[in-house]
């Protein structure tokens, strides 16, 4: 038998939308909290950041510590990142030797990406576009930004987009 806890998992936007009405039905929440299935902020190359679990006002773990011990009965938690403006609350109830898997929904931020030339824009590998690019909604959090240009190279930005400021970068190629 496995100690109860509590496991939080982010998942996207788009993935919440598709899950919104299955989730409704279902619990959130399978007793125990394993956080470490966070990976997407955990383990992130880029440094990404983690999620804290708060109850009571007294950080309890994080989504880098894996299965957080609570006793079993109802927790009223906060799901927390105050880098990136983020901040839910959740009420769940931990039965007594059951791991309870908590999905968060992580909101969208937006970004506009600029360039002095035509450039293609990839965010995180995947390319979103060619420069302009305004409002471009995406997850709150780091995200590395490569802008390309067939003559003039390659340039490449961390950024963070919080749920609250909307993200501007713009870039200027060397020109020979």
């Amino acid at each position: 038998m496995c100690s109860p806890g509590l496991q939080v998992s982010r998942i996207s936007p788009e993935e919440w939308s598709a899950e919104a009405s299955r989730l409704r039905d279902e619990t959130l929440l399978s007793p125990a909290l394993d956080i470490a299935d966070v990976r997407h902020f955990a383990e992130d190359p880029l440094g990404r950041a983690f999620l804290v679990v708060v109850e009571g006002g007294k950080v309890i773990g994080s989504s880098t510590a894996g299965k957080l011990p609570l006793p079993a009965g109802p927790h009223e938690l906060e799901i927390v990142n105050d880098a990136l403006q983020f901040r839910t609350t959740s009420s769940v109830v931990i039965a007594a030797g059951e791991v309870f898997p908590l999905h968060v929904a992580l909101p969208m931020g937006t970004m506009t990406l600029e360039s002095d030339v035509p450039a293609d824009v990839l965010v995180d590998g995947v390319k979103v576009g060619t420069t302009p690019i305004s409002s471009l909604a995406i997850a709150i959090g780091p995200h590395q930004v490569n802008f390309s240009h067939p003559q003039l190279g390659q340039l490449q930005r961390l950024v963070t987009v919080t749920a609250s400021e909307p993200v501007k970068l713009a870039v200027t190629f060397k020109q020979p």
